[in-house]
């Protein structure tokens, strides 16, 4: 009797272990490619895909795996779901995933299956802050703002560069791409699958990007230097923002530059 409690006690035992382990096992590490790209700088952006092959090409295939990026420190990207079926926003690690069920916007932290057509991804570890003292109307405002504190902070305006804003909006319009029908893609056709909503006073937190001449056009639309989603960390609500009115005193984050 007693051999036999011991051989069950021994049983279960492995049995804990090699679930403990396969847990483990199961978590996904980013890449070897993507951890060779990396540096050790303060802060760094790279992207994968590119927005033409939507609107051009009419091509909503997958470039990235979401899960093969999740655990890289201090993470920011964006980028539309594969299908053109959503919308990613991380922030500081932080997941929301946006997409559309029954009509209505849907919002998970779930990462499985879940993979870009195009994403821009970085990370920054170090910030500088800076009081925003006036309202900000539109996203033409913000990217000019943050065009001026460019050279005032030491960063480089033809090397792309993670940022972020923390503050309350009176509004913001936003959008989740979301394509319902297999209708030939085109310009007029992309406009349609953006299903919009609308936040009013809330507080949210922007992640944004500022792209090199390289990345315009590729990971931002034409004529912008940035490209930035917003994540309302009560709800897990995110999006890609449209129109916005940000009341005084949001704080703009930077990389600092050491």
């Amino acid at each position: 009797m007693k051999n036999t409690l011991q051989f069950i006690l021994l049983v279960v035992g492995i049995l804990v272990f090699w679930s403990c382990n396969s847990k483990k096992m199961e978590k996904k590490e980013p890449t070897k490619e993507i951890m060779d790209e990396i540096n050790p700088e303060n802060y760094w952006v790279k992207n994968i895909g590119s927005r033409l092959k939507i609107i051009n090409d009419g091509d909503f295939s997958a470039t990235i795996s979401v899960d093969s990026l999740v655990n890289i420190p201090n993470l920011y990207a964006i980028g539309p779901i594969e299908g053109l079926k959503g919308e990613i926003t991380i922030y500081n690690s932080e997941v929301s995933i946006a997409t559309i069920e029954n009509d209505t916007s849907a919002f998970s932290s779930n990462t499985s299956n879940i993979n870009a057509i195009f994403t821009v991804y970085g990370s920054c570890s170090n910030w500088k802050k800076i009081t925003i003292e006036k309202s900000l109307s539109g996203i033409d405002e913000i990217e000019a703002y943050i065009k001026e504190e460019i050279p005032t902070n030491g960063l480089n305006m033809e090397k792309p560069f993670p940022f972020r804003i923390e503050g309350n909006v009176n509004s913001l319009d936003y959008h989740i791409i979301y394509k319902k029908d297999n209708v030939p893609h085109n310009k007029i056709e992309h406009q349609k699958a953006k299903q919009k909503f609308k936040l009013e006073n809330e507080p949210i937190k922007i992640v944004g990007f500022w792209a090199d001449a390289k990345g315009e056009n590729v990971y931002t639309h034409p004529g912008h230097r940035t490209h930035f989603h917003f994540l309302q960390e009560k709800t897990n609500q995110s999006g890609h923002i449209d129109d916005i009115e940000l009341e005084s005193g949001a704080i703009l984050y930077l990389p600092l530059v050491e």
